[in-house]
C-alpha cells in the first residue's frame, strides 16, 4: 500500500512542478493566460500544493514510530508557520526586521 501511495504522492509532485513553470512564466513574462474561475484554484495550488505534498509524504512515511510521530507534529508546526507568513508577511517582516 506504501508503494502505491508513494507512487500517486510522486506523480502529483511531478504535476505540481508543472504548476510552478506556468506560474513562472506567467509572472515573469507577459503572458497572461484568462484562466477565469479556475484563477483562484491555480493560485492555491501554487501556494499550498508543495506543502500538501510534503504533509501527505509525511504522513505515510511517519506513521507509526513515537520518534516519527515527533517529526510529524514539528512538520505540522512548520505547515502553520508557513500559512502564517503567508497570510500576513508583512506582520512577520516588522517583527524580524
Amino acid at each position: 500500500m506504501k508503494k502505491v501511495l508513494y507512487t500517486v504522492l510522486s506523480i502529483l509532485s511531478i504535476v505540481y512542478i508543472g504548476f510552478l513553470i506556468v506560474n513562472v512564466i506567467k509572472t515573469q513574462t507577459a503572458w497572461s493566460p484568462d484562466m477565469g474561475g479556475f484563477q483562484m484554484w491555480f493560485d492555491l495550488i501554487v501556494n499550498f500544493g508543495g506543502i500538501a505534498i510534503i504533509f501527505c509524504f509525511a504522513l505515510v512515511n511517519f506513521a507509526g514510530s513515537p520518534l516519527k510521530i515527533v517529526f510529524f507534529i514539528l512538520l505540522i508546526v512548520a505547515i502553520v508557520c508557513y500559512i502564517i507568513v503567508l497570510a500576513v508577511p508583512d506582520s512577520i517582516y516588522k517583527i524580524f526586521s
